[in-house]
């Protein structure tokens, strides 16, 4: 059984050559796994047509529904061999030589459709839409949305559970009893002003979701992304390359993917005969990540290991775990450079730089309370910013690619500094750990001058972090409606240890204070919500009972 994945979208090539538009129509197989295929770089995708858009000679109203009948006789054509493929099966070879009969039935096919008339919600936009109208808008109106953005996150899962799929379906009736705030707000706008419905086509799809999620499995596997770079890498980069002219335009794109992937394969194989390697790919499950990232370049490492470099393309994520500094529960990694940005700093140096002014009492009341002795320190080393790594919160064995976390001291664009946020698990004043956020305002560590025979104690041995605490005031169950961690300002705690990147913002109100700007929000207001809506991790990590 190889099943197909068939792909198309519609683009325009250029608006200098007669202002050619065309379908692409791709194609893959599902045996191959599905974060191979959803990198264009790999060519897991073949493009099989071009297919025109004509414009008719006929009524407006005709125009679209010829454009059909066309395109779907285009595909009948195209697709003719892959229906007796799926309805009597076909003979053919495996990598060894070894024929089959298999059958090819369509088990998917990865359309875009027409843009809806309302307000496309990017995923900018769907990152922090929710926070930043509340207390703007009517409660009502954030619920809806609230609603549809947990729709859209929740199908995103790459692993399904029936209590999952249950949060996910409730969302979208949710939706539904909510809307007509949006529409009393006047804010359901189209080509010619405001609308007082909600007939969107793609809005309707999402009531299918739910019934292919149960069939197929996780429908990131078919997204419309994967074809929105095909178009680049098949049509929109090749125009360049060709003369320019519309009559065959179709037929030099063909040319000249042929020959790339021509060249590719010539190029792959001379490397391996070049060095008597073995033509087959056996790959090695110990290298099961790589495989998954690139499998030319598994492939090559296992036989050319000194080649790698010649291979192209995306590479595996570098596992910081391996080397990096890891948390209590060894569950986060942090990746420091080995050169500090500022090597040799004194505690009065920090104090002005970074405008920290009590880091010396703060660092003699740590060292104080982790030695039971007086402070003893000379100069610090520092660093603008740490890479923080965790594991996917569905798929653990899968590392994600480091973030980047933040201490900058001020300066002419960021005048207060530019500093990212944290999660931390800290010693509460019940004795207990709990969660705090923080800002990261310095990362440094103190360092042993060169000719004293001394050695940093434990506590001492690893980068130290100097922050800002905020504290959770409430939760989502205390604001149904908003269903979000607030946080607030504090000044004391103890020691504690990183968890999670964070992103929080201000609680604006009805409207944001005048002068404040990205690079002084946090520290021109006193509350702000947790956005759970940074990205998909987040959005599971922090919609859960945590702190």
């Amino acid at each position: 059984m190889v099943p197909i994945i068939l792909g198309s979208n519609k683009t325009p090539v250029t608006q200098l050559a007669g202002g050619i538009e065309m379908h692409l129509v791709f194609v893959t197989i599902s045996n191959i796994n599905s974060e191979v295929h959803s990198k264009a770089t790999l060519q897991a995708w073949h493009c099989v047509a071009y297919i025109p858009v004509v414009k008719f000679c006929v009524h407006p109203d005709y125009q679209s529904i010829l454009q059909a009948r066309l395109w779907h006789k285009c595909m009948d054509l195209v697709c003719a061999n892959l229906k007796a493929a799926a309805k009597d099966g076909c003979f053919i070879p495996d990598p060894s030589h070894h024929i089959h009969h298999v059958f090819m039935p369509l088990i998917a096919h990865v359309c875009d459709l027409l843009e809806a008339t309302m307000i496309t919600a990017h995923r900018d936009i769907q990152h922090t839409i929710v926070v930043l109208i509340a207390g703007a808008v009517p409660p009502k109106f954030v619920c809806a949305i609230h609603a549809l953005v947990d729709f859209f996150y929740l199908a995103q899962n790459p692993v399904h559970l029936p209590q999952s799929l249950q949060l996910m379906v409730q969302a979208l009736p949710d939706f539904h009893i909510f809307k007509d705030a949006i529409i009393q707000a006047k804010a359901r706008k189209g080509k010619n002003g405001t609308k007082d419905d909600f007939f969107i086509p793609k809005l309707k799809l999402l009531q299918s979701f739910d019934g292919t999620i149960k069939k197929l499995g996780t429908l990131m596997q078919f997204s419309a992304d994967m074809t929105e770079q095909l178009l680049i890498t098949h049509c929109k980069d090749l125009f360049p390359q060709t003369s320019q002219q519309n009559k065959d335009f179709m037929e030099q794109c063909m040319q000249i993917l042929n020959r790339q992937e021509s060249m590719k394969m010539f190029g792959l194989y001379t490397l391996l005969t070049s060095r008597r390697a073995s033509l087959v790919n056996a790959i090695h499950d110990k290298d099961e990540d790589v495989t998954t990232a690139n499998p030319a370049l598994s492939w090559i490492s296992q036989v050319l290991p000194d080649k790698v470099k010649s291979i192209h393309g995306p590479r595996p994520v570098h596992n910081h775990f391996l080397k990096g500094i890891l948390s209590g529960d060894a569950l986060t990694a942090f990746q420091l450079n080995v050169m500090p940005d500022y090597k040799s700093l004194l505690s009065s140096d920090i104090c002005m730089k970074y405008a920290l002014l009590d880091f010396d009492r703060a660092l003699t009341d740590f060292i104080h309370h982790s030695s039971l002795s007086n402070p003893k320190y000379g100069r610090l080393k520092a660093w603008h910013k740490f890479q923080l790594q965790l594991n996917l919160a569905f798929q653990l064995q899968v590392i994600m690619p480091s973030q980047v976390v933040q201490a900058y001291p001020p300066s002419d664009d960021f005048p207060l500094g530019n500093c990212d946020t944290v999660l931390i698990d800290a010693m509460g004043i019940n004795g207990k750990m709990m969660s705090f956020i923080t800002q990261v305002q310095l990362i440094f560590q103190p360092k042993v001058q060169r000719g004293f025979n001394l050695e940093l104690p434990s506590y001492l041995s690893d980068p130290l972090l100097y922050v800002q605490f905020f504290c959770f005031i409430s939760g989502p169950d205390d604001h149904p409606k908003l269903a979000m961690w607030s946080v607030e300002h504090v000044y004391t705690q103890d020691e504690n240890d990183v968890t999670h990147a964070v992103k929080l913002i201000p609680v604006y109100g009805e409207a944001v204070a005048k002068g404040v700007s990205s690079a002084t929000c946090l520290e021109s207001y006193k509350h702000f919500f947790l956005n759970n809506f940074m990205d998909k991790e987040s959005y599971h990590t922090f919609s859960t009972e945590f702190v």
